[in-house]
């Protein structure tokens, strides 16, 4: 054979083998898209429902009643997000690790000691009618749908073959969500075996932080406005999907419903608006007291491993520690007619959750439930957080020149009231100059220059930052040693300790630890904004760097106005899904949105 037929013969060889390695990543990075199917039988439907797809993910739904759209949420959800789904079951039921190893096993361990799985199956029984029709109808249409969300490419790629749903996984779901709301526990000390499952967690989910979400309402002029944060982790999935519902005989409600739940957190039609942001407080009492229950965890590996737990109606015990956890969540109770109830418009009772929100009626008249920890008011409206930063978003409000709440520029503006009624006082404490420190000396120029935006670029944001962290009670002491410690970290050139070096953002897919590469690898973005900030980003008050996923809902109060969202967009489900994402920064889009997509569902 010649040489040159042999190079050729070679050549193809070469390119059969790049053909078929693109096509395997093609298959895995791009097979998750499920398209969905133009016509698919829902036998318990009781007359045609529409799932209508739109851009950023939004989905609209069409139905003759309020059962038929629960069954299109449910079918919904598990077509766009059956990982995020299937995720957090495994979690709430305390299987975690049979899919990530022993990297989970502490979560699980949590889950099995909490009593997730149990509380929920006793919960589904104790059920009205009117409630168990409503939940099992979500669960129908997410089951109708399941056979098609098998094929998403992480389910390939881990060899998963996820079983059917069942009513109590959901009611398992909303008690771990109930748990995720809280931080972890006040009094934790690090070696409390307790902590450390939490932290675990919440580190494998990456799914955190609603203490930091908050709501408010103002007026002025002939306007109202309506707005609402919620802070979710650092998930590159998200924890809310919009939904547009079109009941026959209803006004139409637009908002965002908890994936893998019936549940609308936030919601408008032309006659109510509502902001729930979750809360469900616990807290650690002194007890010594113990009665072992065991519990056995299998974990990926096919290793076995035995946990034990004291639990009641009202505290939890573990072996070995000196405090016991006290949470209502330990009642076998569920807020699912609650969750109906803010659908239906009629009063709703939280139990599990506190309840705490913002409701809005017909006639602008504003309604605070549960016991948030910030309820400011002022004469142009309220706002309600759980968090100290709350305070310093409600004075920016209320001293908010503009006559009318000019909530389109107010959600880009990077000022901080926080930092602004703060750094003046801290600045005539430093003596001036500081002669025997020049880097001292330039960075009180930066701090006295600064218009308190938390930009990328600015420096000093970053200065007053570290400043604020040191704990020295001298402020010439402290800001001396926040200038050698920016110096240790970023060099003594001050002109490039930039508020984006000092924080990113970076969003974390929920896979196994030594998965998340490739298309799966962390994504990052420079940061900017603070927790007082309308621009949510960068660290809280006291320093410790936020949960960075956020999603916000903004809309005017008169009849007929738009919705808006602002989020980040990530879908690997699309070529070139990764850089896009990458590149763009958090879209603002109405609701509904156009159209891509339509599956009419049929008894």
């Amino acid at each position: 054979m010649r040489i040159g037929q042999r190079l050729l013969i070679l050549l193809c060889g070469v390119l059969v083998t790049a053909g078929i390695g693109a096509g395997l990543f093609w298959n895995y990075a791009y097979r998750s898209q499920i398209i969905p199917p133009k016509q698919d039988v829902l036998p318990s439907l009781t007359a045609p429902a529409f799932v209508h797809s739109g851009s950023n993910g939004a989905t609209l739904l069409e139905a003759e009643n309020l059962h038929d759209a629960i069954r299109a949420l449910g079918y919904a959800h598990a077509l766009k997000h059956p990982w995020t789904m299937a995720v957090s079951r495994q979690a709430a039921t305390g299987q975690l690790s049979a899919w990530f190893d022993v990297e989970a096993l502490a979560s699980d361990r949590l889950a099995r000691q909490l009593g997730f799985r149990e509380l929920a199956e006793t919960a589904l029984k104790e059920l009205s009618a009117e409630d168990h029709d409503f939940l099992e109808a979500y669960v129908h249409g997410v089951n109708a749908a399941w056979p098609m969300a098998k094929s998403r490419a992480e389910f390939l790629l881990l060899e998963l073959d996820p079983p059917a749903w069942e009513m109590w996984h959901i009611l398992a779901i909303e008690r771990l969500l109930a748990w995720l709301s809280e931080p972890v526990l006040e009094g934790c000390l690090p070696e409390m075996t307790l902590c450390l499952a939490d932290r675990t967690l919440r580190t494998v989910l990456h799914v955190h932080g609603f203490e930091h979400s908050l709501a408010w309402v103002m007026s002025g002029g002939d306007r109202t406005v309506f707005y609402q944060r919620h802070i979710t982790g650092a998930a590159a999935s998200p924890v809310y999907q919009e939904i547009t519902l079109r009941i026959a005989g209803w006004q139409p409600i637009r908002g965002a419903s908890i994936i893998g739940t019936p549940f609308f957190p936030a919601a408008r039609s032309d006659s109510s608006a509502w902001a729930l942001l979750p809360s469900s407080p616990r807290s650690l009492i002194d007890s010594t007291s113990y009665g072992p229950e065991f519990a056995r965890i299998t974990a990926a590996s096919g290793n076995e491993h035995l946990i034990s737990y004291s639990r009641t109606d009202s505290l939890l015990s573990i072996a070995g520690q000196n405090s016991a956890l006290k949470w209502h969540g330990l009642l076998p109770q569920t807020d699912l007619g609650a969750w109906r109830a803010l659908l239906e418009r009629v009063p709703a009772n939280f139990r599990l959750l506190r309840g705490d929100g913002i409701h809005v009626d017909a006639h602008q008249n504003l309604r605070v439930s549960g016991r948030p920890h910030v309820h400011a008011s002022s004469q142009r409206g309220l706002l309600i957080g759980n968090r100290p930063e709350a305070e310093s978003v409600a004075e920016y409000i209320r001293t908010s020149i503009d006559p009318t709440p000019n909530v389109e520029i107010w959600t880009r503006d990077l000022r901080s009231s926080w930092s602004a009624a703060i750094l003046p006082d801290l600045l005539s404490s430093i003596e001036t100059p500081a002669s025997e420190n020049q880097a001292v000396e330039t960075a009180v120029a930066y701090l006295q220059n600064w218009d308190h935006q938390y930009q990328g670029f600015s420096i000093g944001a970053t200065i007053y930052s570290e400043w604020m962290r040191t704990r020295a009670p001298d402020p010439q002491v402290a800001l001396t040693q926040a200038v050698d410690q920016l110096t240790r970290r970023f060099g003594p050139v001050q002109s490039s300790w930039r508020w984006d070096r000092m924080h990113s953002e970076q969003r974390f897919f929920i896979l196994p630890s030594s998965m998340q590469i490739g298309q799966f690898a962390p994504l990052s973005w420079l940061a900017r904004g603070h927790s007082t900030t309308l621009v949510w980003g960068g660290e809280t008050m006291t320093g410790e760097a936020v949960p960075p996923a956020s999603w916000e809902m903004w809309m005017d109060l008169s009849p007929s106005a738009p919705v808006y969202i602002r989020r980040r967009h990530i879908d690997l489900s699309i070529p070139l899904g990764r850089s896009i994402a990458e590149a763009a920064v958090p879209v603002v889009f109405g609701i509904p949105t156009a159209t891509r997509h339509s599956t009419t569902l049929i008894p």
